[in-house]
Formats: C-alpha cells, sequence, structure tokens
C-alpha cells in the first residue's frame, strides 16, 4: 500500500462462536500499530466488520480487530515509499584541512533522500554525487575528489560517498542527483583549512613559508624614544595557502620593544604588531643575540655597513617572528618553527653631512660640468630617514637634481651634476655659489661649495 496517507484498503473482521457461526450485531474495536484506521464497526448478519485503513509512514502495517475480549490480527500491511521528491545534503565531519598537512583531509557527505511525505526512500534509489564547486584549479599538486562518481544506492533512505580535500583551501559544494527522476540537490558551502605554517627546511631560513618585513625600515630611534614601526608577518601552508585564521606568531627584536609580542593571522595569512624605539639600543654585538628557533645556533649575518667603512653598523635593530608549524622528511609531517628576521634602523642625528667635487681647481669653462658627492650619516654611519628632503642650489651655472627626497632605508651618498651653462655671447666670468641643504627628523643641515665658472 502507498504511504500517501490518501490510498485506502478495506479491512474485514469476522467474528463466528465456537463452533464457527457468524455473530452479527457486535461491534469490532479496530487498532494500528502505524497508520489510520477506523475505530469500530458492527458485524453484518455473515458476522464480517470492515474497517477502512491509510498510512503515511512507511513499515509494516498489523492491524489488530477485539471483539468481546477476543482479538485478531491481520497480517502484516507493508506501507512503501512514494517517488522521490526531497535531497537534503549533510557532512561529518562539516570541514576538512588541505591533505598532506597531518590533519583531517575527508569528510562523509550523506544524502538523505524522502518522498512527499517525508518517509525515506525504497532501497536501491540510485543517487549520482559530484562536486559543483570547489577551490581546485589547474597547476594544484591534488585536486578535490570524491571516493565515487558511479551512481550509489540507497539504504534507508541514505546514500554516502566521501570527499578527499586536494592542496587548496577554500569553500566547496556538493551536488546529489537522481537522473531516473529528474531530481538534484546542491550542498551549503563546507569549508577546506589550510594546514599549518610550513618550513621545508629547518636548516634554512630561505625555504620558511613565514616572512617579515617592518612597514618602515628606517625610523628615527637612536637614543630617541617611542619613534614605532609596523612589523608584518605573512605566513602560508606547504601549498602557499594563507594559514588558518588566529594563527599565532611570536615577535621579539635585538633593540627597543614589540607591542602586542604575539600577534595572530587575520584572513589573509597575516600577523602584525608594533617595534618602539626604546632601550636597550641596537648595537652590532646585540645583533647577534638572536637564536635559530630549530636549532638552537645563532643566526648568521651581520647587521649592514651603509656608510662602506668596512664595519656593520651600530643602530641596526634585527626582528625574529616565529609561530608553531610543521616541516616534512620525505613523506612524514612533523613540528617545526617557521621563522624569518628583519632589519630596522634607529637613525639618531646627522653626524656628517659632506659635499666634495671632482674638479681639482674648482674651475668650469662653458660646457664643462663636475660630479659633487654628498655623504650623509649619523654617527654609526646610518643614513636618515624616508621622506628627508635634500635641495641644492646654485648662483650661477645649473645643478641637477635639484631636489632629492630619501628612500627607505635610503643610502649615505647622493651625487649631483653641476655645469658652466653660461652665454659666452652675454655672461662673463662669474662666481658661483651651491648650496645643498637637508631638511629631516635627523636634523636640518646645510653645506656650501664655491666655484669659478669661465668665460673665454
Amino acid at each position: 500500500l502507498p504511504a500517501d496517507g490518501i490510498t485506502t484498503t478495506t479491512i474485514t473482521a469476522t467474528v463466528t462462536d465456537a463452533a464457527g457461526h457468524p455473530i452479527p450485531g457486535v461491534e469490532v474495536r479496530f487498532s494500528s500499530n502505524i497508520g489510520t484506521v477506523t475505530e469500530r464497526a458492527t458485524t453484518d448478519s455473515e458476522g464480517r466488520a470492515e474497517a477502512s485503513f491509510s498510512g503515511s509512514t512507511t513499515g509494516a502495517a498489523i492491524i489488530t480487530a477485539t471483539c468481546q475480549g477476543v482479538e485478531g490480527r491481520s497480517d502484516p500491511i507493508e506501507l512503501v515509499p512514494g517517488p522521490p521528491v526531497n535531497i537534503t545534503l549533510s557532512f561529518e565531519p562539516n570541514f576538512v584541512h588541505v591533505r598532506g598537512v597531518g590533519r583531517n583531509s575527508a569528510l562523509t557527505v550523506t544524502a538523505d533522500v524522502r518522498d512527499a511525505h517525508g518517509n525515506p526512500v525504497a532501497d536501491g534509489t540510485e543517487v549520482v554525487f559530484d562536486i559543483y564547486a570547489s577551490p581546485s584549479g589547474p597547476g594544484d599538486v591534488y585536486r578535490d575528489s570524491l571516493s565515487s562518481y558511479d551512481p550509489i544506492p540507497t539504504v534507508g533512505g541514505r546514500a554516502q560517498v566521501a570527499f578527499i580535500s586536494g592542496s587548496r583551501s577554500g569553500t566547496a559544494r556538493i551536488r546529489a542527483r537522481l537522473p531516473e527522476y529528474g531530481l538534484e540537490a546542491v550542498s551549503t558551502e563546507f569549508q577546506i583549512f589550510s594546514g599549518p605554517v610550513f618550513i621545508e627546511d629547518v636548516d634554512d631560513m630561505s625555504t620558511s613559508h613565514l616572512s617579515v618585513a617592518p612597514k618602515v625600515i628606517n625610523i628615527y630611534g637612536w637614543n630617541y624614544l617611542n619613534n614605532r614601526t609596523e612589523l608584518v608577518a605573512v605566513l602560508s601552508d606547504r601549498y602557499h595557502n594563507p594559514v588558518p585564521e588566529g594563527t599565532a606568531v611570536y615577535f621579539t627584536t635585538t633593540g627597543g620593544s614589540v607591542v602586542t609580542s604575539e600577534g595572530y593571522t587575520d584572513a589573509d595569512g597575516v600577523a602584525r604588531a608594533t617595534l618602539i624605539t626604546a632601550a636597550p639600543f641596537p648595537t652590532v654585538e646585540r645583533y647577534h643575540m638572536l637564536k635559530d628557533p630549530n636549532t638552537g645556533e645563532p643566526i648568521p649575518g651581520d647587521p649592514p655597513d651603509f656608510d662602506g667603512d668596512g664595519n656593520p653598523n651600530d643602530g641596526i635593530a634585527r626582528v625574529l617572528a616565529t609561530s608553531e608549524g610543521v616541516t616534512s622528511d620525505g613523506d612524514t609531517l612533523r613540528s617545526a618553527r617557521a621563522w624569518w628576521v628583519a632589519d630596522v634602523v634607529f637613525s639618531g642625528p646627522v653626524a656628517v653631512f659632506q659635499a666634495t667635487d671632482d674638479d681639482p681647481d674648482d674651475s668650469l669653462a662653458v660646457g664643462e660640468s663636475t660630479t659633487i658627492t654628498l655623504r650623509v650619516y649619523d654617527e654609526n654611519g646610518n643614513p636618515v630617514v624616508p621622506g628627508s628632503k635634500i635641495t641644492a642650489t646654485a648662483s650661477a651655472g645649473e645643478i641637477s637634481p635639484a631636489e632629492i627626497v630619501t628612500g627607505d632605508p635610503g643610502t649615505t651618498t647622493y651625487t649631483f651634476t653641476f655645469a658652466n651653462n653660461l652665454d659666452p655671447q652675454e655672461d662673463s666670468t662669474t662666481a658661483s655659489v651651491v648650496t645643498i641643504s637637508l631638511e629631516s627628523e635627523n636634523g636640518n643641515r646645510e653645506v656650501t661649495l664655491n666655484f669659478v665658472l669661465t668665460v673665454p
């Protein structure tokens, strides 16, 4: 009998005495374990009482008839489901991680198929699954996949398939289809999370999938308090996906202090902290204090030599960013720290502001030029902060460039070209004063050079 709550069947109870003679005019009560049946009926002249039965729940119905304390039971009436009209998709668990990062990379997709009355469809109803949307694309190490693309028969109204993640994080959706009935459903999105931060070789920082850099490299900070620069760390997993949001990143420095020494990544795998100029101020000795987070050995390298005197400079803070992650030994993953270091210049007041030219007698004939070299740095040999303005003027002749805005971290040497552009037809030999000036947080300075511009 279709379990549609509409289609009915007639149930007949026959009441007889001990000798088998029909008993007319007595009341018979009907009941059923499932479905609906007429509650009472009176026997006719042949001892028969009829009831109507229907049901909307699948299963085996047993009708019980009772008369004057005597019971009788029917054979089972099978209530069968109708054709499928609804598919509900669910996942267990409801997220995965990318494959090969030491975390769960598979989930079970369940299609629950029901008829119009919410009954599970008949066993053997075939469901076809496919990936409706996913982040996988050309060039991926692994592609998202299903355990089967063949039709899967339902059992108890359910069909199941496994989803196996690939190497790209993002969201995915699964489709279930019943081709025989023209029915399909598409799931809600589930998340494919990235893996932990990765370092390919613990003995080689350049293989780390964590990097850090200051937003401004050179800040005014030598023996000066509370100037700041933002530190930005970017983390990715072994497939270069941004690490999961909320991954902890630890910052430390050899000079000054770090606000938010433990930052957390955002959805782009980016964590931020702030470096503040303060004691202890960075020196060459302190620069070498940091240790490799995996081996415990000193991190190699020297501070830069901006002024070119052959010696590394004081005033360079080293920043270390680390995060707990993994590395691989072949196919085996193990815990390791991804890390990176970056330099921040704590520049101070200008100590050297010196201009020289390559003309031995400081005399230029018409059409001749000379190169002027400007050297500018603090007591440690470090350049002035970015955005400082260097201007050059000449009382006669032409100097270029007329203005330089310093970069980051900057340099300690700048060059200008000074030329005698006098007109022999209109001008005469004259003296010229070249003035080069600096406007900077590191201090304002000025230097002059004297030339003679000759006219034949």
